[in-house]
């Protein structure tokens, strides 16, 4: 059986995969004490901005969802109002 990822999770994945393949590469790479600094720094830059864009991406995918639930609800609450109506139409034709 196949699983299915969430959103959260990918999001999850993609980060830590990206804080350790980036930590990685700064330990292991061959540069000067002023040049690592630049280095990190550029990459905790590049992070922020990465994580703002998936928190905006969040945001707009739990807002539909959001509509979408309620769209759902209220669509649901109406089926349910018009069935009790039928139910009481046929309790009163059959005399009960």
């Amino acid at each position: 059986m196949a699983e299915e990822f969430s959103t959260k999770e990918f999001i999850i994945g993609t980060v830590a995969g990206a804080v350790i393949g980036t930590s990685l590469a700064i330990l292991f790479a061959p540069k000067t004490g002023r040049e690592l600094r630049g280095t990190i720094n550029r990459s905790a830059l590049r992070m922020k901005y990465h994580t703002e864009e998936w928190r905006n991406i969040a945001q707009e995918k739990g807002s539909g969802l959001k509509e979408k639930a309620y769209t759902t609800v209220e669509e649901i609450r109406k089926m349910a109002i018009v069935s009790k109506g039928r139910k009481k139409q046929a309790e009163s034709d059959n005399g009960i």
